[in-house]
């Protein structure tokens, strides 16, 4: 079941666990600006001192797929330009409780309207057993935000539903799943979404943005094990197939919609964009890096 992690840790120095010796020898060039450093330093996982050094870091490999986005470098995904990238970004999801960590978010334009793509990134997580572990406390209505008329508790019988009838032996990312959809839920809110703006506007540039011109989008970007690694590539099928389960019960109860896609699909969309930077040396790294252990 292994097969994958150790073909990662070919040629790199790192320990029988695919630890390297820091953060730095996880990402492009070994560099990251302090903006971004700061960024992951004061999310709620302490990546930077922990979990980045992991050949296999899901929060490492989006660092390294999305850095490089900016004005005169931007990202289209689904017809909408992006040209900021923000990391770690803090989400409100129930009253007095943590708040939840989104990988990445994306802002950008399209038809003249801001765009706001929240990213969650799963790297190999899908090759270990999680039970779903939902909270109590996502039932309590004295827990919620704004969410009048919204029927969370069916909603959560139903999930509950997918997730004890599913042979998938990883359930703990439809529970990051259902706790991302109560936080987007809060944001998608006029009141809320001027609280998130007033707490993060030192980090996320949308003070003085109008909630009537935000679209709200949320993309889960999952890395796709060649066919080649057959016991790898048949878990994430069936992660593929319990998160999409989730997926349609959004639609049940008008959530914002998730949409799955592959690190795959998103290398063959922006590849040419990713191709200019930096002369094709940050193509030809994350190829080496991530790519060539991909189904494509």
């Amino acid at each position: 079941m292994d097969t994958i992690k150790k073909a990662l840790r070919e040629g790199l120095p790192c320990d029988n666990k695919g630890y390297l010796n820091s953060y730095k020898a996880n990402i492009y060039e070994g560099k990251m600006l302090d903006e971004f450093y700061n960024m992951f330093d004061k999310g709620s996982g302490k990546e930077m001192h922990s979990k980045a050094s992991a050949v296999h870091s899901s929060s490492m490999l989006g660092y390294n797929f999305f850095h490089w986005v900016k004005r005169n470098h931007p990202i289209t995904i689904n017809g909408a330009k992006y040209s900021q990238v923000y990391f770690e970004v803090k989400m409100r999801v129930l009253k007095g409780t943590t708040p939840a960590n989104m990988d990445v978010l994306l802002i950008g334009k399209k038809s003249g309207r801001t765009q706001l793509l929240f990213i969650e990134s799963k790297f190999l997580e899908y090759l270990q057993s999680e039970e779903y572990n939902l909270s109590d406390s996502y039932r309590k209505t004295d827990k919620w935000y704004f969410h009048e008329g919204r029927d969370w508790n069916s909603f959560l019988d139903d999930v509950k539903d997918c997730v004890d009838e599913t042979s998938c032996s990883y359930k703990g990312g439809v529970k990051q799943g259902v706790s991302h959809l109560f936080a987007l839920s809060n944001l998608a809110n006029k009141r809320a979404f001027n609280s998130f703006v007033s707490v993060n506007n030192l980090q996320i540039p949308l003070k003085g943005k109008s909630y009537e011109d935000v679209d709200i989008h949320f993309l889960n970007v999952i890395f796709e094990p060649s066919s080649l690694f057959a016991n790898e590539h048949k878990l994430f099928m069936d992660y593929r197939g319990l998160y999409n389960q989730l997926i349609d019960l959004t639609e049940k109860y008008d959530l914002i919609k998730p949409e799955f896609i592959t690190y795959s699909k998103l290398w063959q969309e922006s590849g040419d964009q990713i191709k200019i930077v930096d002369q094709g040396h940050l193509y030809q790294y994350l190829d080496e890096r991530y790519m060539r252990f991909a189904e494509m």
